[in-house]
């Protein structure tokens, strides 16, 4: 199983083709309750196309608040809640002093569904994660059945919690980004035997969950991606920079109006 550690994925430029579709490999054969699968029959699902914004502040690529982690937080404030109640990404460029370019997705960092209309704000909302989908089991899964989760979801595992006083397992698992995308990850995940229940996995922010009257504000309308970066020759989804050099991350705009910000690495001796 893979750790955790959100990150910005590989997509085509928003400045050559933001509407660009990101489609995963499929995996290997599968069995579900219905029987025996190949993995054509599991057709990839596909992402919500990135769509370009008007940002409400100046971009961010700020450190990332683990200060263990190699990875940097770009950050993009919009006006309103557009993209997290119609479950939209966004994209932008991040460049290196190295000449390097990598394409990110921004992610909201919640979607919402609108379920209890009779409640206030933020409350009327259900807050989800916008790209992760929960399995609930009786029993703790193989090796061999979470490579049929990810293939049928077209997504990866992500961690799982055994449960030690009832039998069962909880797992979570990255699937495509999107509205339409987890509904099919949770129709093909609830076709397996094996699965008692899938559902998107919550996100509630400290606004909703605190219990403090009035409770504390809620974040604003944040698009957020984590880039991992690397002294060293780097993978193709890594940042490569220099000690002393720079990332700088670039957003185009839906007007044609490109906003950049810098991030500075420190010099080591």
């Amino acid at each position: 199983m893979t750790t955790l550690e959100i990150s910005g994925l590989a997509l085509q430029s928003p400045m050559r083709a933001a509407a660009a579709i990101v489609l995963w490999l499929a995996g290997p054969v599968i069995a579900g309750c219905g029987g025996t699968t190949s993995p054509g029959d599991w057709q990839t699902i596909p992402p919500t196309p990135p769509r370009q914004f008007m940002l409400a502040t100046e971009l961010e690529i700020l450190p990332h608040p683990d200060p263990n982690s190699s990875a940097l937080i770009v950050r993009a404030t919009v006006g309103d809640s557009l993209p997290h109640m119609e479950w939209l990404p966004s994209a932008l460029v991040v460049e290196t002093d190295r000449g390097q370019e990598l394409d990110v997705v921004l992610k909201p960092f919640a979607c919402l569904l609108h379920e209890h209309p009779e409640s206030p704000f933020p409350f009327t909302f259900e807050w989800f994660t916008c790209d992760v989908i929960s399995l609930a089991t009786a029993a703790p899964l193989s090796a061999a059945e979470i490579a049929q989760i990810e293939t049928a979801t077209s997504g990866d595992s992500l961690f799982a919690i055994q449960f030690q006083e009832q039998p069962g397992a909880q797992y979570w698992f990255t699937i495509p980004f999107g509205k339409e995308a987890s509904a099919e990850a949770i129709r093909r995940a609830d076709t397996f035997s094996f699965v008692e229940r899938a559902f998107r996995s919550t996100n509630p922010p400290s606004c909703v969950l605190s219990d403090q009257v009035p409770p504390p504000d809620c974040p604003p309308w944040h698009l957020v991606a984590s880039v991992r970066f690397s002294f060293v020759a780097a993978a193709p989804d890594t940042l490569f920079v220099s000690q002393g050099g720079w990332a700088r991350a670039k957003y185009l705009q839906s007007d044609g109006t490109l906003r950049t910000a810098t991030f500075d690495f420190p010099q080591v001796p």
